[in-house]
């Protein structure tokens, strides 16, 4: 296999950069106290070359990866409403680590207002993106799941 056809098409690439981008965002946003616009600032002069150079990609889907931020911002707690119900029995969200909490978040946002993304593709990204953070991939992925049989009961069905 040559390293050629080892990587993702850099559609998918830019996609998937635009999520991890916006899973460091979400998470700088929380640990400071800072306003939107100067962690974003932060962000962009201090982790966004490192996560491309990760990943081998010249740029990230910025409208993707803009959406996210934004939505996960403006609508935190309408995705704390959804996501909160379905977990288990004496958890809380405030119990849910930090990265577990902006997955799931990101998962949400993108499922309730991306319909253009396939449920599977979301929850199989986020499900990827759990494993390399060390987070609880089988938690992450049964919330989404009943996430998205919730939010996209029809998509889900017909798959």
């Amino acid at each position: 296999m040559t390293d050629k056809q080892k990587f993702k098409p850099a559609a998918v690439r830019k996609r998937t950069g635009s999520r991890l981008a916006a899973l460091q965002f979400c998470y700088s946003r929380q640990m400071s106290e800072d306003s939107f616009a100067h962690t974003l600032d932060g962000f962009r002069t201090s982790y966004l070359d490192e996560i491309l150079k990760q990943l081998t990609i010249k740029k990230i889907d910025e409208e993707h990866f803009t959406a996210l931020i934004t939505g996960v911002d403006t609508e935190t707690d309408r995705l704390d409403g959804q996501i909160e119900p379905l977990l288990r029995q004496g958890w809380t969200m405030a119990r849910l680590g930090t990265h577990e909490l902006s997955i799931l978040r990101l998962g949400c946002y993108e499922l309730q207002s991306l319909p253009n993304i396939p449920a599977l593709a979301i929850i199989t990204e986020y499900a990827a993106i759990a494993e390399e953070f060390n987070a609880d991939t089988g938690f992450i992925n049964a919330v989404l799941d009943q996430l998205a049989r919730h939010l996209r009961a029809i998509e889900m069905k017909a798959g």
